[in-house]
């Protein structure tokens, strides 16, 4: 994972670059919650990445939860990682697409699952066979 003090404690980065560091098998969509005051780039490219999780507390609390808007976003670079197309993914390819919302705002490009529409708006649905 990203340590949690590069995504608390530097709040005036604007670039990270952390690609080709073997960092996987799985990360948190929690290590992208940066508090940067600058729009921020983390290039994590050319890693060990296969999937990207979702927890409750995170999912719970939206955007709209939010007392102020969010003014500012990172961009996440995610190309050539070693990525599982499964059901686990889902959460992610729902953020992306839109149909789920954060309490933080990341441009995450580079993953190259695509889901059926029917998954991405009812994700009970999904079953890994």
């Amino acid at each position: 994972s990203i340590p949690v003090e590069w995504r608390t404690n530097w709040t005036q980065l604007e670039y990270l670059w952390l690609n080709e560091n073997l960092i996987g098998p799985e990360l948190s969509i929690s290590d992208f919650n940066f508090t940067s005051n600058k729009t921020l780039s983390v290039d994590l490219s050319n890693n060990k990445i296969e999937r990207i999780t979702f927890d409750d507390v995170v999912m719970n609390k939206t955007r709209e939860d939010e007392e102020e808007p969010v003014h500012k976003y990172h961009v996440i670079w995610l190309n050539d990682n070693p990525w599982v197309c499964d059901c686990r993914n889902l959460n992610l390819a729902r953020y992306i697409s839109g149909h789920l919302k954060l309490s933080f705002k990341v441009d995450i490009r580079g993953f190259p699952c695509e889901y059926p529409l029917h998954y991405l708006t009812n994700p009970e649905d999904c079953i890994d066979n």
